[in-house]
C-alpha cells in the first residue's frame, strides 16, 4: 500500500542484525520525532549465499526472493532483502560489486516507487566504510554516515592505513557525518562536508521499567559488581581477575554474550565470578537495579580512548554507582562516576568507595544526569536540527 503523504524517505542500512543492533532505540526515537511527511526505513542485514546460507540457514531458506517489510513499533518499517554477497565480501572481491549494485538498485527503486510514489527526496544512512558501495545504488539520494568507532584502528589500537584510506572517501561523499565523541570529531571534522555530534544515549523506558522478572542473578550474594554488555577482547580481564581473586567476598557478574576468542579461563576458575549470558535488552533495567556497582573495564588502547561506552547512560539511568577506567570521553562525568587508573589496587579501592556510597542519594543525581542523555533528548538537540539544515526535512 502506497503512502502519498511521505515526501522524505530515510533508508538506514544497519551494520548488524536489526533485532540486536545497538543503535536500534536511537532509530526508533528518531522515527517517532520525524515530521509526518518523513518516513524512516531500516534495512536489515541482507540475506546472502556467502554468509546467511551457512551462518543462519533457517533465515536463508525462510525468506522469499526480494523485499519483506515488517513493522517495529508505530513508526519504523524494517526491510529484509537479498543481495549477492555480504559487504565485506564485496569489498574483498570487487567483481561482485556490479551484481550487488544491480540487485540493490532494483529492489530499492521498486520499493520506493510502490510505497512512496510522491517522495521528493531520499536519504541513505550507513554505519561503516564497507557499506559505502550502497551510496552508488541510489546516487542522487542524500548521504549520511554515522561513525561510532575508530574504524582505522584494530581493537588492540594498531593504526591500519588501508582502513583509513577506505573511510576517507565516505567522509568526502557524505552530505552529513555524525560522530559519537569529541575525539572522533577532531579527526573527521576537517575531512567531512559537514560533521555533527550524535552522542550515545539511553531509551526512556530504562527509567521506569519493572524489576519483577525473576533471574538467576537473584541467587548470587551481595555485593554484586557487574559488567553488562558484549564480553569481548577489549575488556581488561587481567585487571578484573587481579581484583576479584583478592576480594573473594565480592561477586563479579557478567551479563552478555561471550566472544569466542576471549581468554577468560582465569576468571572462570573463581567461585565469585558468574557468567550469566545474554539478556533481552528490555530486561536490562531490572538486571542493573539488582547490582550494587556497574563496571566499565576496558584496556585503554588508542581504539578505546576515543569511545564513550553506551553502557554509561544505561547504568546512570537506573542509579547504579559506576566505576570506570580513566577514559578521556568520560572525564566530564568525573563528579558522578569513579574514574580510576587501570591498576588493581586503584580499581579495587574505587569499587570499595562506590559500594559505600548512599545509593538513594547517588541515584537521584545519576538519574537526573541520565535524563539529559535519553535518545529522545539527543534526537531533539543533535539530530533533527542537522537533518533540517542539510536536507530541509
Amino acid at each position: 500500500m502506497s503512502d502519498s503523504r511521505i515526501k522524505t524517505v530515510i533508508l538506514v542500512h544497519v551494520s548488524r542484525r536489526w533485532a540486536t543492533f545497538h543503535r536500534r532505540h536511537m532509530l526508533l526515537a528518531l522515527a517517532a520525532a520525524l515530521p509526518e511527511s518523513a518516513a524512516l526505513i531500516c534495512i536489515d542485514r541482507p540475506i546472502t549465499p556467502d554468509v546467511t546460507l551457512w551462518k543462519y540457514p533457517r533465515r536463508f531458506w525462510a525468506s522469499r526472493w526480494g523485499l519483506r517489510e515488517e513493522r517495529d513499533g508505530e513508526h519504523v518499517r524494517v526491510l529484509t532483502w537479498r543481495l549477492a554477497a555480504h559487504d565485506i565480501t564485496v569489498h574483498r572481491i570487487p567483481p561482485l560489486k556490479p551484481l550487488n549494485l544491480w540487485l540493490a538498485r532494483r529492489q530499492l527503486q521498486r520499493y520506493l516507487r510502490e510505497r512512496f510514489p510522491e517522495a521528493e527526496r531520499v536519504i541513505q544512512w550507513i554505519y561503516h566504510p564497507v557499506q559505502q558501495w550502497l551510496f552508488d545504488a541510489l546516487p542522487r539520494a542524500g548521504k549520511v554516515y554515522e561513525c561510532y568507532d575508530e574504524y582505522a584502528r584494530t581493537v588492540e589500537g594498531e593504526w591500519v592505513a588501508s582502513r583509513w584510506s577506505r573511510e576517507l572517501p565516505v567522509l568526502r561523499r557524505a552530505d552529513l557525518t555524525f560522530v559519537t565523541t569529541e575525539h572522533l570529531m577532531q579527526s573527521r571534522r576537517a575531512l567531512a562536508q559537514r560533521a555533527a555530534l550524535l552522542p550515545n544515549g539511553v531509551p526512556d523506558f530504562f527509567f521506569d521499567a519493572p524489576n519483577e522478572v525473576p533471574d538467576a542473578i537473584d541467587h548470587i550474594p551481595h555485593p554484586r559488581v557487574g559488567f553488562v554488555g558484549n564480553i569481548r577482547s577489549p575488556v581488561d580481564f587481567n585487571l578484573l581477575e587481579s581484583v576479584f581473586r583478592e576480594r573473594l567476598d565480592w561477586h563479579l557478574i557478567f551479563v552478555g554474550p561471550i566472544q569466542r576468542s576471549v581468554h577468560i579461563e582465569g576468571l572462570r576458575g573463581l567461585a565469585n565470578v558468574h557468567f550469566l549470558g545474554p539478556r533481552r535488552f528490555e530486561d536490562l533495567p531490572g538486571i542493573l537495579r539488582r547490582l550494587d556497582v556497574g563496571l566499565i573495564t576496558y584496556r585503554v588502547t588508542e581504539y578505546i580512548r576515543v569511545t564513550q561506552p553506551l553502557k554509561l547512560a544505561e547504568y546512570l539511568a537506573v542509579g547504579l554507582p559506576t566505576v570506570s577506567v580513566d577514559l578521556p570521553e568520560l572525564r566530564s562525568m568525573g563528579d558522578l562516576i569513579w574514574l580510576t587508573p587501570s591498576q588493581p589496587t586503584a580499581f579495587r579501592d574505587a569499587i570499595a568507595s562506590a559500594l559505600a556510597v548512599d545509593r538513594d542519594r547517588y541515584a537521584g543525581r545519576a538519574v537526573a544526569a541520565a535524563r539529559e542523555l535519553t535518545w529522545s533528548v539527543i534526537i531533539r538537540r543533535h539530530v533533527l536540527p542537522e537533518l533540517r539544515q542539510v536536507f530541509q526535512i
